[in-house]
């Protein structure tokens, strides 16, 4: 039977936690030191490894091997199963209610079977109120021996009488080059080809989550094909850097028809309208940042933070239904129309048709001039403002 890759490699131990090295520092010594305290508070974002931690401290409280976890005695490999008496694991998502924490506290009342009685909370944002309540005494005068680990994503929602109780301890974000590190490995492991740039491009389409990032690495495994980034865009969807800069010049160009022609194209392959959208949001954000970029031609920095208000202010429409008529739309709004008045000085120069010419030519010395010309769509009427946004979309149309 097949095994996930997200369990199969799985952290056994503390140093084989990624990214989280601080955490990992404090919780060793705790455990060398015999300072384990009753409450702790694991919180960060999903998939950086919350609930791995919890089981290992688990293991290595419980483990009476000189090294701890060992993961060969009975204790810590009953823990590895999931069926050791002793740790007690609700995942208060589906467990909220004040009955199943009442359950949790009345077995916490009978000595451990090994060393350690510890009860691991996952998702304890979503407790109930009165099952929260009903938490407080047992967290503020523990039994001996007995420590609760409550992980969550959303610290906000934990109460804070029960913080106050807790040691807390911050799961960051895993680097993109720490998460593809540790995908390649995998990929070693299993014996199929990985290589570090695409292992990033996996890493980033999952934002820094190291369980996602594993499962994306099994799905791509699965396909029984070379991995490669074009296959991880296929199947995540992903509107990559290059096409929302071309989707920004064109929509900077007055030149809209090309852009509903890109989308529609996305959308009929399966793309979401809501990750077309944060994929512009995104590459405006890094351009604004960058102070020489050919998009500077089109946008200024204030133009490109209006697109990003704009965009972020409409996104929930791409979220439900005619999501892709919205997308279209939101883009519609942003597109220029007419001449930006930055142009203007360009085409007051221009007495004739000729000097128009001339201008382009100038600009694009190795391109077919007169049947640009020849072919170009006007803009409200106009050849001159078509002109101009032509002959700049054809310098930088192609350089990102």
């Amino acid at each position: 039977m097949h095994e996930p890759f997200h369990l199969k490699y799985r952290p056994r131990n503390l140093s084989e936690v990624i990214g989280q090295e601080t955490t990992v520092t404090t919780l060793q010594n705790a455990v060398n030191q015999k300072r384990i305290a009753p409450v702790y508070l694991f919180t960060g974002a999903k998939g950086t490894g919350k609930t791995s931690t919890a089981r290992i401290l688990a293991k290595m409280i419980n483990c009476s091997a000189e090294k701890v976890p060992c993961n060969k005695c009975n204790s810590c490999i009953s823990i590895n199963n999931g069926n050791n008496l002793d740790v007690i694991e609700i995942d208060a998502a589906s467990n909220s209610g004040v009955d199943a924490m009442r359950e949790v506290i009345e077995r916490t009342q009978f000595a451990p079977i090994g060393l350690w009685k510890v009860i691991i909370i996952d998702e304890c944002h979503s407790l109930s109120h009165q099952a929260w309540q009903s938490l407080l005494k047992t967290t503020e005068s523990p039994l001996k021996n007995v420590t609760f680990i409550f992980c969550t994503t959303e610290e906000s929602k934990v109460l804070s009488t029960i913080k106050s109780r807790a040691q807390t301890f911050e799961f960051k974000l895993i680097s993109e080059d720490k998460i593809a590190s540790a995908l390649v490995s995998i990929a070693n492991e299993e014996q199929f080809d990985l290589d570090i740039n695409t292992a990033k491009a996996i890493a980033t389409a999952k934002s820094g989550h190291m369980r996602d990032s594993q499962t994306l690495l099994d799905q791509l495994y699965t396909l029984g094909k070379p991995i490669t980034k074009d296959v991880i865009e296929e199947v995540c969807g992903i509107v990559n850097e290059s096409t929302a800069y071309k989707i920004l010049v064109y929509l900077g160009t007055a030149n809209y028809q090309i852009v509903k022609i890109i989308v529609s194209s996305f959308i009929a392959r399966g793309k979401s309208p809501h990750k077309i959208l944060t994929a512009i949001v995104e590459t405006c954000i890094k351009y604004i940042t960058q102070a020489e970029h050919p998009i500077k031609q089109v946008w200024n920095n204030k133009e490109l933070q209006q697109i990003v208000t704009t965009l972020t202010n409409k996104e929930h429409l791409t979220k439900g239904e005619f999501s892709d008529i919205w997308v279209q739309a939101i883009l519609m709004e942003i597109a220029r129309v007419e001449l930006n008045e930055r142009f203007l000085p360009i085409c007051s120069l221009w007495k004739s048709e000729n000097d128009a010419l001339a201008w382009g030519k100038e600009q694009l010395p190795n391109h077919d001039i007169d049947a640009a010309w020849q072919n170009l769509e006007r803009i409200n009427g106009k050849k001159a403002p078509a002109w101009i946004y032509y002959i700049i979309r054809e310098q930088i149309i192609n350089l990102v």
